[in-house]
């Protein structure tokens, strides 16, 4: 898969760990946004749970 594939995958598993309702769940899915809109060429390691 691509980049941003293997990173949104890891990131749901992140924001599914956290809760959506977390904020750093919250902070995961607009990281994930932000990398699918491209405005952040460098996908980021997600936090670890």
């Amino acid at each position: 898969g691509t980049l941003y594939d293997n990173t949104s995958t890891k990131l749901d598993a992140v924001i599914g760990v956290l809760g959506k309702t977390s904020e750093l769940a919250k902070q995961a899915a607009k990281l994930r946004s932000d990398i699918r809109r491209g405005s952040n060429p460098a996908a980021p390691t997600p936090p670890a749970p």
